[in-house]
């Protein structure tokens, strides 16, 4: 009796299960074909072939010493390809320069083969770039245009908040695995995608004894994207601001910093120069 009970429960787990996955499919299909018409419609982003954003660039070290500065950014795209560029006038620290071909990326290094903070998370964790996740709708290449998601499975969350506005949360899972967890947010309301998070925790590493090991404490890599003023460009909606946040904390301490960008002209079916994207 108990076996038949067992039996008749696992069969209706697993039929409410079936029912719950087509459902949670569609709402997801359904949000991502929502946050697509949210940039523009299907023929204004037909028209677009390529695109450049150019801002001023605000560098901020949060914490750890160091020295910001002001500069300049450009991001340059096309269906499948984009240039990151950063000029800033900090000694040891003139800027960025990272470029994705389509196939292979580049992220330069900024002084005597050392790379920034953002440089080596970049450089550590390739999905950022390869997965045309970085960026976000600022560029032509947004991970979310490709019907295959670059050989990602995408998963719904559900709902969280952000700063107290709800939004839909999913994840990104890349084929093969990835060292991070990677979620993508968009606002409940308007389905403009509003923030993207990576996350690495390493566990704390044992000691020499007991007592050394449980003074070890683990340690945690996070690279955050937030996207806000969105305003019409011709015929597409994009985010005018974006921030990038990178911490670092580590079993001794802790380093964040912040790339606050506005940009104030958009550029569009420009035709490249051959080699923009070229990686040597």
């Amino acid at each position: 009796m108990k076996i038949k009970n067992v039996f008749f429960g696992l069969v209706i787990f697993i039929l409410g299960i079936a029912n719950m996955y087509p459902g949670a499919l569609a709402q997801k299909n359904e949000i991502i074909r929502k946050h697509l018409d949210s940039i523009g419609s299907a023929e204004a982003r037909s028209v677009i072939k390529d695109m450049t954003a150019v801002g001023s660039l605000r560098y901020n070290v949060l914490r750890s010493g160091g020295t910001g500065g002001d500069g300049k950014v450009v991001l340059a795209s096309d269906q499948s390809r984009f240039l990151v560029g950063m000029s800033l006038g900090i000694p040891l620290y003139s800027g960025e320069n990272i470029v994705f071909d389509g196939k292979k990326q580049r992220v330069n290094f900024v002084n005597s083969n050392v790379r920034s903070y953002l440089g080596d998370f970049l450089y550590r964790y390739p999905d950022v770039i390869s997965r045309t996740l970085l960026g976000g709708s600022l560029t032509g290449a947004w991970l979310m245009y490709d019907p295959g998601f670059r050989n990602c499975k995408i998963e719904f969350d559900g709902t969280k908040k952000i700063d107290g506005t709800e939004v839909y949360a999913m994840s990104v899972l890349p084929k093969g695995g990835s060292d991070l967890e990677i979620q993508i947010f968009f606002d409940k309301e308007t389905y403009r995608h509003v923030r993207t998070t990576y996350k690495r925790t390493i566990g704390a590493l044992q000691g020499a004894t007991v007592d050394t090991s449980s003074q070890r404490r683990g340690q945690r890599q996070i690279m955050t994207e937030d996207f806000g003023d969105f305003r019409n460009e011709q015929g597409l909606m994009l985010p005018h601001s974006y921030k990038i946040y990178v911490l670092y904390d580590g079993e001794t301490e802790t380093k964040e910093y912040e790339w606050v960008m506005k940009f104030n002209q958009f550029l569009f079916n420009q035709n490249f120069e051959p080699g923009i994207f070229e990686i040597k």
